[in-house]
């Protein structure tokens, strides 16, 4: 009976697209456990063997577990009955026992069916028992449950049921008894064989179940013509394999004949045919995916490589003894070595002395590393030519493919040029520093020197006009006049000048301060100023900082004259001084000094903290223009920075940062001053 396949074409439209759809093979990573049927059949070691093929034959089992003590003991499965010996009339009495196979052999129900595969071709077994993770049997596994489970529906279509046939099916004159097709199935290793009649028609198939069904009925003397399935269902050799697979699920059938073009049974196909298939071909894939991948791998390596040989950075491996296992010409280049020479040399002995002992301690340290593998640390390396180099490491640990420590690895960086430069930064700082001194000194000693020929020239200018009051007219008595203030201005521009130059020549050691009291000072000292402008100072809570004290009262009094001095002529001024954390630097407090004053012009928010600087006519405010500038001198010998935000006409707010004094709060008093 021959079945049309041309439902199923290969070449039939998505089937390929099906076959993308499923991951080719993803359902081979399902564990077995997932396809058994948990209930087993099984039955005590004494049971006879006719007894044991009836319970098979009833459930439908190609395999009975064999117990003893209530443990699996061995099994004994349909192939297993082809070895009986059909011509002793008391076969079939014997005890299971005896013509079981043992031992049995099992299978994980997490191992996958990827897994599974392997081993049923390795071992040439048609079933495994699976057990669970305490050895305890949950199922059965066999060859015909890995096909119904595979879950290859596009590779069933794309593939034809002659790709996993090729040879001519075992031929059985339906005329022979029972006991002959048992040995014949049995030494050509075939599951079922084809029934032919005298003239070499095909009658039917005979199968290995067929023969079991006969030892369960205990009537094994009968020709084969009376146990075979006639008449032949069969499948063109074009067909698709799924097309071949549903016919048989639908059917209940394990095997179906193969016909050739000529209509003539060619092969007989079994799943274990199909599955054999399928491992072929998922093989092949594995195959090719593992050469795409250790192409891949190799790449990466060869890509590895370059890179690690064009780098300016040195690379080196060493092994747990602290040998050097490779390294990279740029690593050789920095010792004036090859890598040959390097390669089996002993790390340490690149370093001598402390330095060998901290290139030894911080590879140590990375082997040694658990949840952080990684040492980075400074030592020098000895060259070839007997000079050291200076160089920065980092090394991390070197595992292998189990995940055990082989060693580590580490790039060395060449500090030369960094030390180098710094060396160079340290002699300009020093030049620097020792710059600014002698221009302090210069700028103290011609402040000081100044000052007394200043007090002459303005004294003896102040005499001669006296003694001259009468004598000369008005114009030369002005010119004298202003010949005095320019003395008397440049003296107290001189002064201002000597009173910079002090802020860091003269300055005190930082200590802890109240700036709340220095606040309270400064006010004191501007209490006439107050009174004459009608001013008033309000203050919030100030903090405790590391500073100057004397410093930072006249960094307030000079904020607050500020103030005072640049009011509004409308309303009376009023200035509030306040601190908060400065939110860029948690470490630091940031002050700010508001008036309701005249204001400043953005474009002049720099050029007021530079020295003699005067943003109006000198009749019009009183000063030489040098008070910012010493605020901002103050500010930053403490580290700081101090800028001011304005709107002219409303007002300005002038701001500076200033270090924290360790565990320091502010004052929790408010402080008001009216005058």
């Amino acid at each position: 009976m021959a079945v049309d396949a041309a439902v199923a074409e290969p070449t039939v439209p998505g089937a390929r697209s099906r076959a993308r759809e499923e991951g080719e093979f993803g359902r081979q990573l399902w564990p077995v456990g997932r396809i058994i049927r948990r209930a087993i059949l099984q039955c005590p070691a004494d049971t006879p063997v006719a007894q044991a093929a009836r319970l098979m034959a009833e459930q439908g089992c190609s395999s009975i577990i064999v117990t003893e003590a209530g443990a699996a003991a061995g099994i004994w499965t349909e192939r297993d009955a082809l070895a009986l010996d059909f011509s002793d009339a008391d076969a079939l009495a014997r005890p299971i026992a005896e013509v079981m196979s043992t031992p049995i052999r099992t299978l994980r129900e997490d191992v996958t069916i990827e897994e599974a595969m392997p081993r049923f071709r390795e071992s040439g077994l048609r079933h495994f028992l699976v057990v669970d993770a305490y050895n305890k049997p949950v199922g059965v596994l066999s060859r015909t449950d890995m096909v119904r489970n595979s879950g290859l529906h596009g590779y069933l279509t794309l593939r034809t049921v002659a790709s996993v046939t090729g040879r001519r099916p075992l031929e059985i004159a339906a005329d022979a008894s029972v006991a002959a097709a048992a040995r014949a199935l049995r030494h050509t290793e075939a599951e079922a064989a084809l029934v032919v009649e005298a003239d070499g028609t095909a009658f039917g198939i005979v199968t290995e179940r067929d023969i079991l069904r006969l030892v369960a009925r205990r009537d094994i003397g009968r020709p084969v013509r009376a146990v075979a399935s006639s008449p032949v269902v069969a499948v063109p050799a074009g067909a698709p394999l799924l097309t071949a697979q549903e016919l048989m699920e639908t059917l209940h059938i394990r095997h179906l004949g193969v016909e050739d073009g000529d209509g003539r049974i060619a092969a007989i196909l079994s799943f274990t045919d199909i599955l054999h298939g399928i491992e072929s071909d998922y093989l092949q894939h594995l195959q090719a995916a593992l050469s795409r991948q250790l192409a891949i791998l190799q790449a990466g390596e060869r890509r590895q490589e370059t890179i690690l040989n064009l780098t300016q950075e040195g690379y080196a491996e060493v092994d747990h003894d602290g040998r050097i296992t490779t390294c990279n010409a740029a690593f050789a280049a920095l010792l004036g070595m090859s890598q040959e020479e390097l390669t089996g040399r002993a790390l340490r002995s690149l370093a001598h002395g402390d330095a060998a002992t901290r290139l030894d301690e911080g590879f140590r340290a990375a082997i040694a590393a658990g949840d952080t593998p990684h040492a980075a640390f400074e030592t020098d390396l000895l060259r070839q030519n007997g000079t050291s180099v200076p160089v920065r490491v980092a090394a991390t640990v070197l595992h292998d493919e189990d995940e055990a420590v082989i060693g580590a690895f580490a790039f060395f960086s060449d500090l030369t040029q960094l030390r180098q430069g710094e060396q160079r930064q340290r002699e300009l700082l020093n030049q620097l520093s020792q710059s600014n001194a002698e221009l302090e000194a210069f700028a103290y000693i011609i402040s000081h020197d100044l000052q007394e020929p200043l007090r002459m020239i303005a004294s003896y200018l102040q005499l001669v006009d006296r003694r001259t009051a009468g004598t000369l007219d008005g114009e030369t008595r002005e010119f004298v006049g202003y010949a005095v203030d320019g003395a008397k201005r440049m003296q107290s521009m001189i002064t201002d000048l000597l009173d910079y130059s002090r802020i860091d020549r003269k300055g005190r050691p930082f200590e802890p301060c109240d700036t709340g009291q220095a606040a309270d000072s400064a006010l004191r000292r501007l209490e006439v100023a107050m009174a004459d402008s009608g001013g008033r100072v309000t203050r919030g809570p100030l903090p405790v900082i590391d500073g100057d004290f004397q410093q930072l009262v006249r960094l307030f009094q000079h904020l607050i004259d500020n103030a005072l001095k640049y009011r509004a002529p409308d309303r009376p001024p009023r200035i509030h001084i306040s601190a908060e954390a400065d939110p860029e630097q948690p470490d630091r407090w940031r002050f700010a000094v508001q008036d309701n004053g005249i204001g400043i012009e953005p474009q002049f928010n720099d050029r007021i903290f530079l020295m003699f600087q005067r943003l109006h006519a000198r009749g019009a405010y009183s000063g030489n223009g040098i008070g910012l500038a010493i605020c901002k001198r103050i500010v930053e010998r403490h580290k700081g920075r101090i800028w001011v935000e304005s709107h002219p006409g409303s007002g300005s707010t002038f701001l500076f940062t200033l270090p924290a004094a360790a565990a320091a709060a502010p004052a929790a008093a408010r402080t008001e001053t009216t005058a």
